[in-house]
């Protein structure tokens, strides 16, 4: 099963430039644990590690937000991983290895938050959601990373299957960054599309960690480093 897929890779200038790079986070595969390669079972916690591009790109789960009244959200200290679900409910055919937010509290939110380094700019163009427990409803929102300002909203009502949505056009790329957030667990996450374009405008030097054996990558490797990271230390609380 691939569990982080490179989709496509334009022809490269020289120099560590991403140029139209799609990537797909599929929930699959060898992606749990603290250091992101032990297998998944139900319940097991996706690592935080799991589809980080280093220099370019960090992606950021937390299941435990915490809504206030005015719209506003508070986070624990330490972020809480989304879990993996093996088969998603609802209307066959099920889709297969999603993550979830946190059941200990209907009210709760989850997010995923991709984060672009300095210099790099994120083109959001996918999602599909599956649910956890049929019907899948609730509140589904995506917003800049950063000003927090909404780019879409809306609430899904009494879903029994799979829903994808597809999004272009200028408010679907920005160097913010996007945060999707959910509530509550009932909706689970099949699977995420996005493209990175740019070039970091600050690298960090990292030791080169091989592909996972099914990824897909096509054309030339990727240039700058710009490996996916199978590590990384204690996430800092979001903002």
């Amino acid at each position: 099963m691939k569990n982080f897929i490179i989709l496509f890779l334009a022809a490269l200038s020289s120099g560590p430039a991403h140029s139209s790079t799609t990537y797909q986070l599929t929930f699959s595969g060898n992606i749990c644990g603290t250091n992101g390669n032990s297998v998944c079972t139900s319940g097991s916690s996706i690592s935080q590690a799991y589809g980080d591009v280093a220099n370019y790109i960090d992606v950021i789960y937390d299941a435990k937000l915490y809504p206030f009244s005015n719209g506003a959200f508070s986070t624990d200290s330490a972020l809480q991983p989304l879990s993996y679900v093996p088969t998603a409910d609802g209307n066959t055919p099920r889709a297969t290895d999603i993550a979830r937010g946190d059941a200990s509290d209907y009210n709760l939110w989850s997010e995923i938050f991709l984060k672009p380094n300095s210099g790099i700019s994120v083109d959001f163009s996918q999602i599909v959601l599956a649910p956890v427990s049929s019907p899948m409803s609730g509140n589904f929102q995506i917003l800049y990373g950063l000003s927090l300002l909404p780019v879409t909203s809306s609430y899904l009502r009494q879903t029994y299957g799979t829903q994808t949505l597809n999004y272009s056009g200028a408010n679907w790329n920005s160097s913010e960054g996007f945060r999707i957030r959910w509530s509550p667990s009932s909706i689970g996450i099949d699977s995420i599309r996005f493209g990175l374009n740019g070039t970091p405008t600050s690298v960090t030097p990292v030791s080169a960690v091989p592909l996972p054996g099914a990824a897909l990558l096509l054309g030339s490797s990727l240039l700058g480093g710009a490996v996916i990271r199978r590590f990384r230390g204690r996430k800092k609380t979001i903002s």
